[in-house]
């Protein structure tokens, strides 16, 4: 299938095939695209394109990830399975670095006195929320010696003309460099861009290794080197065929009050004291497309869940594989908001209480350290079905010896409600693995028809009315 290395031939493609809705009407800002995008989300529904959002300068494209076949679509895979292969066959080649060209389509117009109030739109998404929002940001920075490069989306919101708000959680890698500039009280420098390939989204809330270059992986995933032009006023480089570039500086030791937000978890985050970026020049493509998203509760799956996922399985995955080779599969429960609940596969225990050694290596993963509930399954378990997951935690766990907590561990920076302290969690391990050898010698066969039998009978009467109609043969 051909690559979709822009945002604008990926929204055509979308359309294309039906994925993808123009709405016309004449929409409001103010909590109605936020409304209108939970409609979609509760009913699965297709990608969105506003043409007619009031006051905004732009059209504003939302749900564009909203499903996983739509991220298989921005792989150019037909399904998640392909999808994974991919991502982890990348992440262990070679990466292609970015090539620097002159000028690319997003300086087509260079905005050097901007005001952010009337250059971009201003979407306030929830009704407790404390202004409007850039929710799909792709946030650029380097660290002071200008040798490593983080992408990442961090939530950023439009307090004035010439400032932002930005959270930056400390553990993760933008909050790593912004210390150390700090430490040194100087501003650290940071481009926002948004649109370009729509892999850099997945890229951007992928958990790589500190100073693993995302334009490099892309390059990588992609088989070519991205293009990539210089900002006009900060030593960075984005994308050229990025929508809209925002340019700026982030002071040391400055902090303003940002929030409350609708945030990934379903529950609104605080307002507090956090970093701003201080604007200085916008650019963007001619008739330039404003991509977002709506942040919500995590269940049913909505844009944010499905981006996450694409790329926290194979990442945490990737990593703890590099620890225990034996492990099989990992996945992050969505309605976790891809960041709680994880299951881990394995194979054939190598010795007794593997499944504890498997835990470790997993929360010692750069994004694995938030996982609040871990589970340790069988490869006869399917990690993608609760009810599965649900039933070996049933049937093959005892609460008392089974399940392991850790006390005041790594959590999340911001925005998980059942945290007294940010940044700190406790963990829940659930060995819900056949207790062989830890307690039995064997298991009870499992009370279901066998695979020879059940292919037996779809000879014997797979022609039969009664035969498609119950394996759903007959629409």
């Amino acid at each position: 299938m051909t690559s979709t290395p822009d945002l604008r031939q990926f929204i055509a493609m979308l359309e294309d095939r039906g994925e993808l809705i123009r709405i016309g009407e004449e929409i409001d800002p103010v909590f109605e695209v936020g409304a209108i995008n939970r409609l979609a989300v509760l009913n699965r529904g297709p990608a969105m394109l506003f043409e007619h959002v009031k006051g905004s300068p732009a059209p504003v494209a939302t749900f564009l990830f909203g499903s996983q076949h739509r991220i298989d679509l921005a792989f150019g895979t037909e399904d998640r399975l392909e999808t994974a292969e991919r991502y982890l066959e990348a992440l262990g080649r070679e990466r292609i670095a970015p090539v620097l060209v002159e000028s690319g389509p997003c300086k087509e117009n260079i905005l050097r006195d901007p005001d952010l109030t009337k250059d971009i739109p201003n979407i306030i998404w929830g009704e407790l929320d404390g202004g409007p929002y850039i929710t799909l940001p792709l946030v650029v920075t380097k660290d002071p010696e200008k040798k490593k490069r983080n992408m990442g989306i961090y939530r950023v919101m439009i307090e004035g003309p010439k400032q932002t708000g930005l959270v930056i959680p400390p553990m993760q890698h933008i909050g790593m460099m912004y210390t150390e500039y700090e430490r040194r009280d100087e501003p650290m420098e940071v481009a926002v861009f948004l649109g370009g390939d729509p892999l850099l989204y997945v890229l951007g809330a992928a958990p790589l290794q500190y100073g693993d270059d995302e334009f490099s992986l892309l390059g990588g995933i992609r088989g070519r080197a991205l293009e990539v032009v210089k900002c006009e006023t900060v030593d960075i480089e984005v994308p050229a065929n990025a929508e809209v570039v925002i340019e700026g500086v982030v002071p040391p030791k400055v902090r303003k009050p940002e929030g409350p937000f609708g945030e990934y978890t379903g529950y609104y985050g605080t307002r507090g004291d956090r970093p701003i970026i201080e604007v200085k020049c916008v650019t963007h493509r001619n008739g330039y497309v404003w991509p977002a998203a709506y942040v919500t509760k995590p269940f049913p799956p909505n844009e944010d869940t499905t981006v996450r996922s694409a790329s926290v399985d194979a990442g945490i995955l990737n990593q703890a594989r590099k620890v225990l080779p034996e492990i099989k599969n990992f996945h992050m429960m969505e309605c976790s908001g891809d960041s709680y609940w994880g299951v881990v596969q394995i194979g054939k225990k190598p010795y007794a209480n593997f499944a504890k050694q498997v835990m470790d290596a997993v929360w010692a993963t750069h994004k694995g350290c938030w996982i609040k509930f871990l589970v340790v399954v069988d490869e006869d378990i399917d990690i993608y079905s609760v009810e599965d997951v649900i039933w070996a935690i049933s049937m093959r766990v005892q609460p008392h010896s089974d399940t392991f907590v850790i006390n005041d561990h790594i959590g999340p920076y911001v925005s998980e409600p059942s945290a007294s302290i940010p940044g700190r969690s406790s963990h829940m391990g659930i060995d819900a693995t056949v207790k062989v050898p830890e307690r039995f010698n064997s298991y009870p066969p499992l009370s279901v028809a066998s695979e020879s039998l059940l292919q037996a009978i779809g000879l014997k009467y797979g022609k039969t009315e009664f035969y498609k109609r119950i394996t759903g043969h007959i629409s």
